[in-house]
């Protein structure tokens, strides 16, 4: 879903969707819809666009060490700040800072929800992952 950006102006936006037609590329298959709950809203004096939301999602991922399919249930909450890619003031050492993780560009007038759920998951999948049974292996 593209959220217009002159629909966020001085008011909140309640965001539910379900999302299915995610690609999160080899050996990463959605379950079941991706829930995506929360609110959006803008401010036009600076442009800005605050979006808290919640992700939950379940995929099947494969086991890096056993090479079996599993599912991995996410549960990821999050808030984040929007700046139009034109009118982002933030300075090469602002951007890096620790305060300003949660600021990202947006191109154009709207905010892409499906963009924003597939980054954030990607995040959260381990580079690695591993079943109950090898993490239990690893554990012990």
């Amino acid at each position: 879903m593209k959220v217009p950006i002159v629909s966020i102006r001085n008011k909140i936006v309640e965001i539910h969707e379900k999302l299915l037609d995610i690609d999160f590329g080899n050996n990463r298959t959605i379950v079941l819809p991706i829930l995506l709950t929360g609110q959006m809203v803008g401010n036009p004096t600076t442009d800005k666009t605050h979006f808290n939301g919640c992700i939950t999602a379940k995929l099947i991922l494969v086991c890096v060490q056993c090479l079996k399919k599993f599912k991995e249930a996410f549960d990821i909450s999050f808030e984040e700040t929007y700046l139009p890619k034109n009118k982002n003031k933030v300075s090469m050492s602002e951007e890096k800072s620790i305060e300003n993780l949660d600021i990202f560009v947006y191109h154009g007038d709207c905010i892409d929800t499906v963009k924003i759920v597939k980054d954030i998951l990607l995040k959260a999948i381990l580079p690695y992952p591993l079943c109950q049974k090898c993490r239990a292996l690893d554990n012990s």
